[in-house]
C-alpha cells in the first residue's frame, strides 16, 4: 500500500471516495459530526492498486495540560475497508501518521478502544483526567478518559498524568 499525504483534498470525487470508505468502514456509524472532525488538517491516504482503503486525519486542536496551552496533533478518523483488514495495512497508515506526528507536534492524542495496536506504535495510554470546556464551563469527562492516548517525546511523560482540557465540539469532543 502507498501512503500518499495531503493538506486539503481538493477533489469532489476523491473526497466522495474518503466519506464512502468512512461510512463503510464504521459499518454505518460515521456522524456527520465526525466527518467535520476529519475534514480539517492533514489526510493520510492509503492506495492500493489505485484503489483507496485507508484513511487516517491528523488535526490541530489546542489543548489545556495542566494549564498549560498545547497544539496537538489529533488523530481522526482512522479508517480501513474492511476487505483489507487484518493485513498490516493499518499498522502501515499509522506509522506514515505517527511519524508525521513525531516529527509536527510535541503532543499527539487519539481515542481508541484498540490500545494494543497503538501502544506497538509507542502511543501511551493517559492516566490522567480529561475534561471538555463548554459554554457552562469546564466539566469532567470520565468515560472518555480510559480511550485516550499521547504519542510525546520522554521529555512530556508528565502529561500521561495531567488534567487535559479540550474545547468542545458538535458530536464527540475527544
Amino acid at each position: 500500500m502507498d501512503v500518499s499525504l495531503v493538506e486539503h483534498i481538493d477533489d469532489p470525487a476523491l473526497l466522495a471516495q474518503v466519506h464512502a470508505l468512512l461510512d463503510l468502514a464504521y459499518e454505518g456509524d460515521f456522524a456527520p459530526e465526525d466527518w467535520e472532525h476529519a475534514v480539517g488538517g492533514m489526510h493520510f491516504l492509503g492506495f492500493l492498486d489505485d484503489e483507496l482503503i485507508a484513511h487516517g486525519a491528523i488535526v490541530s486542536r489546542l489543548m489545556d495540560f495542566d494549564h498549560a496551552t498545547i497544539d496537538v496533533g489529533y488523530v481522526e478518523a482512522i479508517a480501513v475497508h474492511p476487505a483489507h483488514q487484518g493485513q498490516g495495512f493499518g499498522a502501515t497508515l499509522m506509522y506514515a501518521i505517527t511519524e508525521y506526528c513525531e516529527s509536527t507536534y510535541d503532543v499527539s492524542m487519539l481515542s481508541t478502544d484498540e490500545h494494543d495496536f497503538y501502544a506497538r506504535l509507542g502511543w501511551k495510554q493517559f492516566m490522567g483526567e480529561s475534561y471538555v470546556r463548554t459554554d457552562d464551563g469546564v466539566e469532567r469527562t470520565a468515560d472518555e478518559d480510559e480511550g485516550l492516548m499521547l504519542l510525546l517525546p520522554d521529555t512530556h511523560l508528565a502529561l500521561l498524568t495531567a488534567k487535559v482540557t479540550c474545547e468542545d465540539r458538535p458530536g464527540d469532543a475527544w
